[in-house]
């Protein structure tokens, strides 16, 4: 996973994804104008079951990263758990054992990563297994 710098300005800095898939990584060391610590956000775009409204969540775990490869990592274990669950939605057989399985493996050092669907799965999931998930 490749990322392309969009932003550039004194106190931000954004990086995007160069396949398109809504990751984005930002940098910055002020906030609302003042000066905070240093810190890298992986972040990717979601979309909300309920209303169908798109949104940033944090990739892998819900707190700043010290580098950019931390928060490239961040993003690609991102990638490849969602790659999984679209991989097991056209599976045959018992799904919700192994979707609890998955679910678990997303909860991993506090980070809920089932918890909201990438817009870029949203095409390439099995409807029904995304049903089953998020009971909508």
């Amino acid at each position: 996973m490749e990322f392309q710098q969009t932003k550039k300005r004194r106190h931000h800095r954004e990086w995007r994804d160069s396949e398109g898939l809504g990751y984005r990584i930002t940098w910055q060391d002020q906030f609302a104008g003042v000066s905070v610590t240093p810190a890298y956000y992986a972040c990717v775009e979601v979309i909300r079951i309920s209303d169908g409204k798109h949104w940033w969540e944090f990739a892998w775990l819900r707190r700043p990263f010290k580098t950019y490869k931390r928060a490239v990592e961040a993003c690609r274990k991102h990638r490849r758990l969602w790659e999984q669950f679209v991989k097991l939605s056209h599976a045959k057989g018992r799904r919700t054992e192994k979707l609890k399985e998955l679910d678990a493996r997303g909860r991993d050092k506090g980070a809920n990563m089932l918890s909201s669907l990438p817009v870029w799965v949203q095409g390439q999931a099995e409807p029904s297994l995304v049903r089953i998930h998020f009971k909508a």
